[in-house]
């Protein structure tokens, strides 16, 4: 009776629900043109239809440091992992120098064994805690067979990205992972989804006197372990919104009074409802998100910073790098096709 209560009560805030999408926003000087100069960074929050043609979930983070080189962050699920690489294609991207993935889920590294083969890959980061889970074990595989080395980020390492002049740094603010945390994340793959996400790395990028933080999936009760250790640290101009959007496992009130941001960024939108925005308004932070096919892009010369926004059409350049991969599948089936009649004639034959 219980279940069936919680069901109906969640089921009307979805119904009820209350929500932001960038381009409805009236916020003056929000959708502003992209900080366009040598020394901006840019960082893309993709909403992507996957091979179903629906609008896919999870999280996947595309970043262009000033120094011209790629960072990303997670890579949805596997059913996106195609338009994924597509879109990093219209960005001209052919070279990640850093790949990192927050946590072994499969909406966050689904994608990741087809950017390996499709793009040369620098440097791979990860939290460490594998799964025996399908998209980990592909991952795995994808990492083994093309000779990467996966370097493992805890709480108090610092990347160093950028150059000189415009050094971009990521903390590691999370988790602290042992080795027992690490077997035990391993050896139950019924393990809580709770424990898993709370394994999910927690990484704020600093450019100058912009950052933006990426708290990943973790739940509530990392966010509060983080509110208590750092405290003011934790401020940031841009927030993308913990586990999706989720007003229940995660988003607490106080973790989004102590980080400040801005803008809070949902890259999901199945979590949207009058909860959420009104947890975030009462914290004087404006949610945005995207309802359908396109991108949000911050972008920031490290001192001020921009939010635009793009929805795909048919004339996006996406869709080209789409058709492109459309008619090469086509040709590859077609030689496939051709190859097994060939057999099949050889075989009656003989």
């Amino acid at each position: 009776m219980k279940n069936n209560l919680l069901l109906i009560f969640l089921t009307f805030l979805l119904i009820s629900c209350k929500t932001i999408p960038i381009e409805k926003l009236n916020t003056p000087g929000l959708l502003s043109d992209a900080i366009e100069n040598q020394n901006s960074i840019k960082i893309y929050f993709p909403k992507l239809l996957n091979r179903e043609n629906i609008l896919g979930d999870g999280d996947g983070i595309v970043i262009l440091l000033p120094d011209d080189e790629v960072l990303v962050i997670d890579g949805f699920y596997e059913n996106t992992s195609e338009i994924y690489c597509d879109f990093l294609k219209s960005l001209n991207i052919t070279k990640i120098n850093y790949l990192i993935a927050t946590h072994m889920h499969g909406d966050h590294i689904g994608s990741f064994p087809r950017i390996i083969e499709e793009f040369e890959i620098e440097n791979l980061y990860t939290n460490g805690a594998f799964l025996d889970r399908e998209p980990s074990h592909l991952f795995e595989d994808a990492i083994e067979e093309y000779e990467l080395e996966a370097k493992v980020l805890t709480a108090g390492d610092s990347l160093n990205l950028g150059d000189n002049e415009n050094p971009v740094t990521l903390d590691i603010l999370w988790p602290s992972l042992t080795e027992e945390d690490i077997n035990k994340a391993f050896k139950n793959p019924g393990f809580t989804e709770e424990f898993i996400n709370n394994t999910a790395l927690v990484i704020k990028l600093v450019y100058k006197d912009f950052s933006i933080l990426f708290p990943s999936d973790i739940y509530k009760s990392t966010e509060e372990f983080l509110v208590n250790k750092y405290g003011n640290a934790l401020h940031s101009t841009i927030l993308k919104a913990s586990h999706h959007g989720e007003f229940y496992t995660a988003n607490l009130p106080d973790f989004i009074k102590c980080v400040a941001p801005d803008y809070s960024i949902l890259q999901g939108t199945r979590y949207i409802n009058s909860v959420i925005d009104k947890r975030y308004k009462e914290a004087g932070v404006t949610l945005l998100f995207r309802k359908s096919a396109g991108y949000i892009l911050v972008s920031s010369d490290g001192k001020d910073y921009a939010i635009s926004e793009e929805t795909f059409n048919e004339s996006s350049l996406i869709y080209e790098y789409s058709a492109i991969r459309a008619k090469e599948e086509q040709k590859r089936r077609e030689e496939q096709q051709k190859e097994f009649l060939l057999k099949l004639s050889e075989t009656k034959q003989n």
